[in-house]
């Protein structure tokens, strides 16, 4: 049972989290939607499209959906709201190398001087930005000041390892989050490379020649941290594709049974720019 007056610290993130939505309401969790638009239909990511709507149209349609960050005022209300019960905010979101959403973040808390706000740029999305919030917002249930909570944070961000592989890098290089060169090269050699973040933007890890030979290698880049004295956190993420995401996880959980693996999705708004199939793993060592 989580008490309530302990909770001093409230936590914000943005809907590329993709927390599991029972996480969100036993934590209390803040998530300010990001936006996808299918010409001139527009959606509040998490709340007015959900997981296969989005990629079923995605395939159907002629032009590539966009997205776009949620605005400053959307900020500015979760946070007033927040103020009237916490002592502070942390608000974890979205690599600032790919999305201008924890800009937004800093023009809010710019706008309420009185408010104790700490923005966190995690440097990455999905869940592994997620396993920040989640144990932000678990610290918080117990009690923890706001330092503990960001040096734990900026710790996950620190170890934390995510690596994915996309079906048609074309969706990447059209929506400008890796470079033409990159992509022109997987789609001239047929390669399915492996892709992780550095310094909070997109580059190519390794090239495989095939999508069963990226899954085998992004698994052997997880198996050196399995079995070892500290348990392991791992989330299997696929885009539209949940044999194969749980295909990867029940190999995970073979590999190491102590392992607590989490199988998620792609949303649609990174699911705009990874296209269906993608399939991506992130990890890091977690003490409960």
């Amino acid at each position: 049972m989580i008490n309530e007056g302990r909770k001093r610290i409230g936590v914000v993130t943005d809907s590329t989290a993709y927390l599991p939505p029972e996480v969100i309401c036993q934590y209390g969790i803040r998530v300010v939607p990001l936006v996808v638009r299918f010409g001139e239909d527009t959606f509040a990511e998490g709340l007015e499209i959900d997981n296969r709507t989005f990629y079923s149209r995605f395939r159907q349609e002629k032009t590539l959906p966009k997205t776009s960050q949620p605005a400053v005022g959307d900020f500015v209300k979760a946070y007033q709201e927040l103020m009237q019960e916490k002592e502070g905010i942390i608000s974890i979101h979205i690599s600032g190398g790919i999305s201008g959403t924890v800009e937004a973040a800093h023009a809010a808390a710019a706008m309420l001087p009185g408010a104790r706000i700490e923005i966190v740029d995690s440097q990455i999305s999905c869940l592994a930005l997620g396993f920040m919030a989640w144990e932000a917002a678990v610290m918080s249930s117990r009690g923890c000041s706001m330092e503990e909570i960001l040096e734990r944070v900026k710790w996950i961000r620190s170890v934390i390892r995510s690596y994915f592989m996309v079906d048609d890098l074309e969706y990447l290089k059209i929506g400008g989050r890796i470079s033409s060169t990159s992509a022109i090269i997987g789609s001239l050699l047929q390669v399915k490379p492996i892709l992780h973040f550095v310094e909070g933007k997109i580059e190519v890890y390794e090239k495989t020649r095939t999508k069963k030979k990226a899954v085998s290698r992004m698994l052997e880049l997880l198996a050196p941290h399995l079995s070892g004295a500290k348990k392991m956190r791992v989330a299997v993420i696929h885009a539209d594709a949940p044999a194969e995401g749980e295909e990867m996880k029940q190999a995970i959980e073979k590999m190491d049974p102590r392992a607590e693996v989490h199988l998620s999705e792609f949303g649609p708004v990174i699911g705009t720019y990874l296209g269906p199939g993608a399939l991506g793993l992130t990890f890091y060592p977690y003490d409960t």
